[in-house]
Order: structure tokens, then sequence, then C-alpha cells
């Protein structure tokens, strides 16, 4: 009330069930906003009110509240911290893996826009304490508002997982994150996120930080480490709600191979910073071959060759595996950010939008409120069963997505050939072809089930690894995706196989493709640390060989199976902008001269950002091809 001092209003008691005082620290973080540090759980709070001279009780009803006995439980942890998203699965003293699904429970299009308090911090002792934690998580869970796309939380909400992004003040040094706003769902520039805050009514400015894995700046990866450190917060509860000692757990962290040894090494001192010395590091590639081992997939005791292709939304992580062998452990940036595009000149969400927009009301209202096309294809990934999607992809206006999608899987499919030719495969009569990550839905869109795809799209998969790898004999080429799509890595971290995790790959990955510095000096059998060396003063002198070139030579196997295949043939020659192949390679590699300047871009790019090319030279080409073909059916409708 007026002339009443704010601070002296509802003064607080804190008593036992013996009505006895409870000693505490108080601390003040806002004008409204005090935080208490209780020695234990109160059973009264005396709540006084001096302006009306009267006095309060809120009695807490402790039955009500778990009771959390002393913990006892071992847990591993696999951490998968993804470029869009990120995933968390726990296995207790030896356990089935949990995937943990954090959603805030919102009951409306936001809690409480005024509440713009720093994390509440807590040390192991605390919490250990019966209760603690309950009340804590009561703020922690504010950090992840929405994490569901509708208006009010209910049953029909879309639950999403957790995007790896964070909100936090701006024009400031402090990188903490901001409560309510620190780990919202919408990555776009300009719709922050789904639900409109606005910036006047918490009196603060703030800034969006996103692509937090892959950015060395010192501000992404101080973003990074608050991220990281809300999500082990929100861990801690869960695990000693579990009965889980917090000293009995290892926590496993998984990286792309891609990672340069520099951002390695960053990352590792800011887990040993966040966790001590209690965490393991696998590479992605090995924990998605960990997942399908766990699972009992990989063939064994057969010559058979299985390749583990897990794509996600930065790169995709392969491994070669044979009859307890790991032949190779690689990554290429070549993943769902390079097939969806960019917004500016995305055919994908242009199509999708307008085929949503005619399902049934309840859905198309839902897709219409979410702001950001990156927001809307997850919804459809997460939200629509495989029937439907199925029916939308093999329709007449998907042609152009199911080009892209062949397009883009072909040329992963290319660059794994040309890797293989590096192992003996004279005796070879059947690969396995193992699917994991979100990416591989995109592969099995077509079919109308999780674990396959279209029987004509893999068709033209095998005839381009076939016309790619020199086999002797006939080879079998066998399709099969994971069903626990995005969660793979996570899953292999914390159940892996601590013998085939020690297993080191035989054979390295190469840059694949003909280029040279001076004349007749090809480069091709390089592996990327071999390159990496050569090229670190010399990336403006990169030549392209064109009349070897492995992306001129995927092009042309990949529009000549392309043409002969019935899908082509029957079907997508049909859509105007699809009916001349030869136009549309020459758009995508027809300048030599340009592309080559462009190529040169790319790989001094990545080596001033990663201190590495980061991934073959043949997948860099195909960054600058796929965004060609994108801008190219953009135009053209």
């Amino acid at each position: 009330k007026d002339g009443i001092n704010q601070e002296e209003m509802v003064p607080l008691e804190f008593k036992d069930q013996d009505f006895k005082d409870i000693n505490y620290e108080r601390s003040r973080k806002a004008d409204k906003i005090e935080i208490f540090r209780l020695e234990t759980l109160p059973t009264y709070i005396v709540i006084s009110d001096i302006a009306s001279n009267g006095k309060g009780l809120l009695i807490l009803n402790h039955k009500s509240l778990t009771t959390i006995m002393n913990p006892e439980k071992s847990a591993k942890v696999g951490i998968d911290f993804g470029t869009s998203h990120t995933n968390i699965a726990i296995t207790i003293d030896n356990s089935e893996p949990e995937v943990l699904k954090y959603s805030s429970g919102f009951l409306g299009k936001n809690l409480n826009d005024n509440d713009f308090i720093t994390l509440i911090r807590f040390s192991e002792p605390e919490l250990g304490r019966e209760q603690i934690p309950n009340l804590i998580y009561n703020y922690l869970k504010q950090y992840f508002l929405p994490n569901s796309l509708s208006e009010i939380h209910n049953n029909q909400s879309v639950d999403m997982p957790l995007p790896s992004m964070i909100l936090m003040e701006g024009d400031t040094d402090s990188y903490e994150a901001l409560l309510n706003t620190s780990i919202a769902f919408s990555k776009d520039d300009v719709g922050l996120f789904n639900y409109d805050l606005d910036g006047m009514t918490i009196k603060k400015t703030y800034v969006q930080q996103t692509n937090l894995k892959w950015e060395p700046q010192l501000i992404k990866q101080q973003a990074s480490k608050e991220y990281l450190r809300i999500l082990l917060l929100l861990l801690k509860y869960e695990l000693i709600k579990r009965g889980v000692d917090l000293k009995k757990v290892e926590y496993h962290w998984a990286f792309p191979k891609s990672f340069s040894e520099t951002l390695i090494s960053d990352y590792k001192k800011m887990w040993r910073e966040l966790v001590g010395d209690v965490y393991k590091i696998t590479d992605e590639s090995k924990a998605a071959l960990l997942y399908f081992d766990h699972k009992g997939i990989l063939p064994r005791n057969t010559p058979d060759i299985a390749i583990i292709i897990d794509t996600g939304g930065g790169s995709s992580d392969i491994s070669i595996w044979q009859d307890g062998q790991i032949h190779m452990l690689y990554s290429s940036l070549w993943a769902g950010k390079n097939l969806v595009g960019f917004e500016k000149d995305n055919k994908i969400y242009s199509i999708i939008y307008d085929a949503i927009i005619n399902l049934p009301s309840t859905k198309r209202d839902i897709f219409q409120n979410i702001k950001g096309f990156q927001n809307q294809l997850n919804y459809i990934l997460y939200s629509l069963d495989e029937t439907t999607l199925s029916n939308l992809a093999r329709s007449d206006s998907f042609y152009k997505i199911r080009f892209i999608i062949l397009y883009f899987w072909s040329a992963l499919l290319y660059e794994i050939g040309i890797q293989c030719r590096a192992i003996d495969m004279d005796n070879i009569k059947k690969i396995n072809l193992f699917l994991a990550g979100n990416g591989s839905r995109f592969a099995c869109w077509s079919s109308g089930a999780v674990d396959k795809m279209d029987e004509q799209e893999q068709e033209i998969y095998q005839k381009i690894i076939k016309e790619t790898i020199p086999f002797k004999n006939e080879v079998e080429i066998h399709t099969s995706a994971a069903q626990d799509k995005k969660r793979e890595v996570a899953i292999g971290l914390c159940r892996g196989n601590e013998e085939l995790r020690a297993k080191e790959a035989s054979k390295r990955q190469l840059i694949a493709e003909k280029v040279f510095i001076e004349a007749n000096s090809d480069l091709s059998n390089m592996t990327i640390d071999e390159f990496n060396e050569l090229i670190l003063q010399n990336g403006h002198n990169i030549h392209l060989d064109q009349n070897n070139s492995e992306i001129v030579k995927f092009h042309n196997t990949f529009f000549e199976v392309l043409a002969k295949s019935n899908l082509y043939r029957d079907r997508l020659k049909n859509d105007r902008a699809l009916s001349n192949l030869e136009s549309i390679k020459n758009i995508l590699i027809g300048d030599g001269g340009k592309f080559i300047g462009e190529l040169r871009g790319v790989i001094e790019d990545n080596i001033k950002n990663y201190n590495s090319i980061s991934s073959s030279v043949f997948i860099l080409g195909m960054q600058i091809t796929i965004n060609r073909l994108h801008r190219y059916l953009s135009k053209n409708q």
C-alpha cells in the first residue's frame, strides 16, 4: 500500500512442527522477489501483513511430498548435446535406459513474466536433504517455458525435445540464463519464441544464443556452459528422486568426429568445471554403434558389413563395422540443416505449410499458431502419425521434397562408398545399412513406417552404392531404421558395451575429392588430419580436377540412375521443375570456375572457425550444390 515500505509489508517466519524458529539465509534478487535458504523444511510459514496488523499461517502438508530415502543407487547418464535438440538418458543400477522428458506443465501462455531471478544454487549436501529438491524444482522447471506446442498444456499438447538454445540477458557480461525465457522452443531470429513476451514487461534486454554446440566464440562457449549447467541441475533432481547417490554417477558425453581438437579441449574443460572428473567422452559415431550393439542388431560371426548412419541437425555420424572390428568412425557436415535449407529459399517449408493447412482443424489451428518454419517442421515430425506423413510425402505436391531427399541421401551414401574403398570388399556378400537420428525419418517418410524406406527410393540408393564401391561379387543391400529417433546416442552412451567402447577404428576418413595444390599432386587419399596440416596457409590455392572430380562423378551417377528409375519416369518427371534433369545438373555444377571459388571459401571458413575442414572436401562441395538446389526449386514453382 502507498507509503509502506515494500520490504516490510509481508515479513515471513519459518517454524518447525513444534513451532520453533528455523534458521535461514535471505537474499533479494528483484524488487518483489526474495530467496530464503532454509536449514530444514518448515511445517509452518508465518505471514505478517504490517499494513493490517494481521498474521496468517501457511501450513505445509509433509505427507503430500514424496519422501526421498537415503540415496544408495548408482547411475550412468548419457548426454547427447545436439545441434538442434538435447537428449539425456539414464540407467540406474544397470537397468534399461530411460530418456528424460521435461515438460514445464504451464497453465497459460507464460507463468511469471516479472520473475527475473537467476537460478537458485544448492550444494550436494543440500541436494540430499529430504524435500528441498522437490521445492527447488518448482523454480528449475520455469527455465523450460514453453516446451510444448499448445496454448495450454494438456493431454493434447505436442511435447518436444529440449532445444539446444538459451536466452540470456543482453548488454551485460553475465552469461546467466533468464528465468521463464531461457530455453524457449523457437530458434528464429525474428520470432524469438512461440508465445510473445513483451520485453518492456521484464525490463531487460535479452539475446538469443543458438548453435551452442559448434560455435567456438567465447560467448557461445559461456552460453553452452550455462545451458548444460541448468540441464545438470534438473538431471540431479531426477536422479535424487530415483534414489541415486550423486557420488555414484558416471556422466557420458559424445562429440562429433568433426570437432576439432580445440573444440574437444574446450568442452573437456567445461565438463570438468560442471561435474568434476566423473565424466567420460565418446564420439557420436561410436555412440550410435553402441546403441545398435545394445539392441542386439549388429551382425556377428559373419563377414557382412554394417554401416550405421546417425543423421542429426548438424552432422551425420558414420560407423562401419564388420564382425567385431570397427573399420571407420567419422562424421560429415551433411545433416538436417542441409536437407531442410533456410526459410528465405526453402521449398520444403512452403510445401509442408500448404499441405498441413488442409488437415483436420485441430491440427491446423495449432500449426497456424506456431511461429517459424523450423518449429513448424518439427511439429510435423513429432505430431503426425506415419500414415499421414506418408500420404503427404507420396502426393503430387511433394515431388520436389522427395527429389531433395533423394539427392541428400544419395550424396551421403556416395561419400560412404568412397570411404569404403579403403576396406577390403572382395568377399562381401551383404551390407546392412542402419539409419538413426531425427534426420533419418526423412528417408522413411514415403514408406509409411518409421523403420523402412520406400522400395522405389531404396532401389535408387542401392544402385548409387554399387556404382561407388567396386564390388567383385553381387552384393545384397538391406536398410532398416531405429525406432528411437534422436535418442540413439544418449541410450548408447549409458548402455554401451565397455569392451566395444574401448575399441578404435582401423581406418581414417579421407578427404574424398580429387583436389590439388600443385599440378599432378593428387591429394584425394589424404586423411582429413593430414589435409588440415597442408591446407592451413593454402586454402586459396586449392584446385579441383574437373575430369576426375568425385562431385562431378556423383552428379553424373545420380542423375543417370534417377532418370532410369520408375519413380522418376512415373511420378517426379511430371513436376515441371524436375522435367529436365540435365538442366538441373548444369545449374548445380556447370560453372566450374565459380564452384571452385566457393569451395575455397568454405574450406577457408572452416579452417578459420574450427581449425579444421571438419568434413571431407566432397561434402563441403555438396553443401554448395544443395544450397543451389534449394534456390532453384524455390524459384521454379
